[in-house]
C-alpha cells in the first residue's frame, strides 16, 4: 500500500494511472503483490543465514529485482518454460482481441436493438450498477445475484424510477442479450446508449497513454522494484476492464448531457478500476448524484483493493458513502482511511440463509464451487477427479457449480480444461443447491461462508503457488 501511495503521489491526477493494474492493488487480478512478498521473503531468509540463498523463479522481472537488490547473496535459477512464455504472449493477444470484440459487439447490439428501447424517467432516478453474466437471464428476466432481494423492498413507484446499469462479463451473443433485456419488464440503462465513437477512441487510447506513465525509483521497504511495477503496468493495460472503466467514465458524461436527473447511484463495490473511474466521473461531472458503494460480500482480508487508502479518498476514487453488511465490517474498511462515511445495510446476497436449513439426503453429496479464475478451477477439478478415482467411487455424489462468469463451455473451449465425465454439473441457483449437500469444496469464494452459516462442513483448498484466498 505504501509503495502504490508513493507512486500515486507523483502522477498528478492521471486518470490512466488510477485505473491501471498497479494502482488498483487487486491481489486477484495482478501478481504484483505476490512478487513483492517473494522479494521480502528472500530478504527474510538472507537475514537469518550467512550463506547465499538459491532462488528458482520463472519471472524475468522478479529475477532482475532479486539480483539487483541482493547481488551475490542470491543464486538465481530461472525455470525456462516455453509453455509459460507462450501462454503469456497468448494472454496479451487474447486481452486485445477480447476487448475489441466487446467494443464492437456491444456497441452494434445496442444500436441494432435501440428501437426496442423504452422511455426512461427523466427525474429522481435511482441507478443500480451491477454485473451481468451469460447465465444471468432466466425466463426473460434478470436474476441479479448481487443485490438479490433489494427490489423486493421497493414499492411500485420506486421500482418505476429504479434502473439497473449492467456491465457484461463473459458474454458472447450481445444482440440476443440486449434484445432480451430491452423487452423485459425490468428497467435497464445501458452505458452503450450514451457513448459516442469519440468515447470509444478515448478509451482505447489508454493502451498508448498507459505506456507513457513513469514509475521510476519505485521502492518497497527500500528495495528497488521498478521492474515489477512496470511489468504489471504493461500486462494490465490491455485488459477489457481497463477500457470498460474508461467507457463507464465517459458514459456518465453522456448521461449528464442527456438530461437525466439521477438522484442516487448504488455501485457493487470491489475497489476495481471500474469502481474508481465511476467515482471520479460522478464527482467531476455529476456532483449532485449521491454515490453509494455497496460492499455486500465477505472476502479474504488479503483482497487489498477492497480497503480504500487515504490518497485514493483524496483523489476522489471512493464513493461518497460506503455501505457494508454489518457494523463488524466497518473497522476493517476504515483501517487505512479514517475519513470514510460508512453505514450498515442489509446483506441482500445472504438473505436466503435466514429461512434455509440443511436437508439430509440418502446419498452424501460433495459440491465443488469453482471460482472465476480458470487456472484455479483446472486445479480443483483435477483434485476432485483424483478423489473420485481413488477413494469414494459410487458411494458419494459429486456435483460442480461453475462461476457465472466462467461457465463450463467457456472453460472447456477457451481454456481447454478437461471435464471428467463422472463430474455432474449443477445449474441450480446456489440457495437451492447448498442445503442439499454434505461438504463444500472451494477457494476464494463467499460460498464458503454461506455453507458454514448453514452448518455444512467446508474445505478451503490451499494454493500450490500463491497465498490461499480464504474468506472465512
Amino acid at each position: 500500500n505504501e509503495l502504490i501511495a508513493e507512486i500515486s503521489s507523483r502522477q498528478s491526477d492521471a486518470l490512466d494511472w488510477w485505473i491501471s493494474s498497479p494502482a488498483v492493488r487487486s491481489t486477484r487480478a495482478s501478481n504484483l503483490f505476490q512478487n513483492c512478498m517473494y522479494v521480502l521473503l528472500v530478504r527474510s531468509f538472507l537475514s537469518e543465514q550467512s550463506e547465499p540463498c538459491k532462488v528458482k523463479v520463472e519471472c524475468d522481472h522478479l529475477a532482475h529485482v532479486l539480483k539487483t537488490a541482493f547481488r551475490d547473496r542470491v543464486h538465481i535459477h530461472k525455470s525456462i518454460s516455453l509453455r509459460g512464455w507462450g501462454s503469456r504472449r497468448a494472454g496479451l493477444i487474447k486481452d486485445v482481441l477480447s476487448t475489441l470484440y466487446f467494443i464492437f459487439s456491444s456497441s452494434m447490439a445496442a444500436r441494432l436493438t435501440r428501437k426496442y428501447k423504452r422511455p426512461i424517467e427523466r427525474d429522481d432516478i435511482l441507478i443500480m450498477r451491477s454485473y451481468m453474466f451469460p447465465g444471468s437471464i432466466y425466463n426473460g428476466e434478470s436474476t441479479d445475484s448481487y443485490f438479490a432481494k433489494f427490489f423486493d423492498c421497493l414499492d411500485q413507484e420506486q421500482r418505476e424510477k429504479t434502473y439497473i446499469m449492467p456491465l457484461f462479463v463473459g458474454v458472447l451473443n450481445y444482440v440476443r442479450l440486449f434484445l432480451t433485456l430491452r423487452t423485459s419488464s425490468q428497467n435497464f440503462l445501458f452505458i452503450e446508449d450514451y457513448l459516442s465513437f469519440r468515447d470509444y477512441l478515448f478509451s482505447l487510447g489508454h493502451w498508448w497513454r498507459c505506456g507513457k506513465i513513469s514509475v521510476d525509483n519505485a521502492r518497497l521497504d527500500g528495495i528497488l522494484v521498478t521492474a515489477l511495477v512496470e511489468a504489471d503496468l504493461k500486462r494490465g493495460r490491455y485488459t477489457k476492464s481497463s477500457v470498460l472503466s474508461l467507457l463507464v467514465y465517459q458514459a456518465w458524461q453522456g448521461i449528464q448531457a442527456g438530461g437525466l436527473k439521477v438522484r442516487r447511484c448504488i455501485t457493487w463495490y470491489e475497489g476495481s478500476n471500474i469502481d474508481r473511474a465511476e467515482s471520479l466521473s460522478l464527482k467531476r461531472f455529476c456532483p449532485q448524484v449521491d454515490h453509494v458503494g455497496y460492499r455486500g460480500v465477505i472476502v479474504e482480508p488479503t483482497f487489498l483493493s477492497l480497503t480504500p487508502l487515504i490518497h485514493e479518498f483524496r483523489a476522489g476514487l471512493i464513493p461518497t458513502e460506503m455501505a457494508v453488511i454489518g457494523p463488524v465490517f466497518e473497522d476493517a474498511l476504515r483501517s487505512e482511511c479514517p475519513y470514510l462515511w460508512i453505514t450498515s445495510s442489509p446483506a441482500f446476497r445472504y438473505d436466503y440463509l435466514r429461512d434455509t436449513g440443511k436437508v439430509f439426503g440418502k446419498k452424501p453429496t460433495i459440491l465443488l464451487a469453482l471460482p472465476i479464475d480458470p487456472q484455479i478451477s483446472r486445479y480443483l477439478i483435477s483434485v476432485m477427479k483424483e478423489i473420485q478415482d481413488n477413494q469414494y467411487g459410487e458411494r458419494v455424489l459429486f456435483k460442480v457449480k461453475c462461476h457465472p462468469a466462467m461457465p463450463r463451455d467457456r472453460m472447456t473451449g477457451q481454456y481447454n480444461i478437461e471435464w471428467p465425465a463422472t463430474l455432474e454439473e449443477t445449474t441450480e441457483a446456489l440457495p437451492d443447491v447448498l442445503p442439499n449437500i454434505d461438504l463444500l469444496i472451494s477457494t476464494g469464494s463467499s460460498t464458503l461462508v454461506e455453507a458454514v452459516t448453514l452448518g455444512i462442513p467446508v474445505l478451503c483448498m490451499s494454493s500450490r503457488n500463491s497465498y490461499t484466498q480464504n474468506p472465512i
